[in-house]
């Protein structure tokens, strides 16, 4: 029953978040997690792979975003002399007029190829980024699953250990005894 609850912290302080309740209320289990499992939930509600993999997606979006043209402005301009009221003076004066317009920059020729370029560069550095972190949560996810199985591996034998004291004379026995609690907690 100890070693079960062992995995259940070990597993709920590696993935923080809402899956720890739904763990707390499930009864405990005597079979340990598969490993297949538990990289599966590390990749679905790590926070920092997730936060890695929406760079990654907003990144690939990027060179379509650069690569267009700007937008085009349209304008509307109404000048009228004499008179502070809009539209007024338009039938006395032959300076009042009402201008219509519209503008599109246009980039150097290759400018916006390149700049989609340098996006595409930078997306690919995201998912690197991304793969990299990963892959090192992954990593960690592995060594605590295997260093939890060597630890349950070794539970019989530490509880042999404290029988091995009785041979000892006894201030050697309490002071190992005391060391041996003092390690457990």
């Amino acid at each position: 029953m100890k070693l079960s609850s062992v995995w259940i912290l070990a597993v709920a302080s590696v993935f923080p978040g809402p899956k720890l309740a739904q763990a707390q209320e499930s009864p405990l289990s005597s079979e340990p997690a598969k490993l297949a499992d538990l990289l599966a939930e590390a990749e679905r509600n790590n926070p920092q792979i997730q936060a890695a993999r929406h760079g990654w997606d907003s990144a690939r979006k990027i060179p379509t975003q650069v690569s267009a043209l700007p937008d085009p402005e349209i304008m509307v301009q109404q000048f009228s002399v004499g008179s502070p009221r809009p539209f007024a003076g338009y039938t006395n004066s032959d300076f009042a007029y009402i201008g219509r317009g519209f503008s599109q920059e246009l980039p150097f020729p290759g400018k916006l190829r390149l700049k989609g370029e340098i996006a595409k560069k930078d997306s690919e550095v995201a998912q690197q980024r991304y793969e990299s972190i990963r892959r090192k949560i992954l990593v960690q996810v592995k060594a605590e699953y295997f260093r939890l199985g060597y630890l349950a591996k070794g539970a019989p034998f530490s509880k042999a250990i404290p029988s091995c004291f009785s041979r000892w004379s006894s201030p050697q026995r309490r002071a190992t005894a005391a060391a041996w609690e003092i390690s457990k907690n």
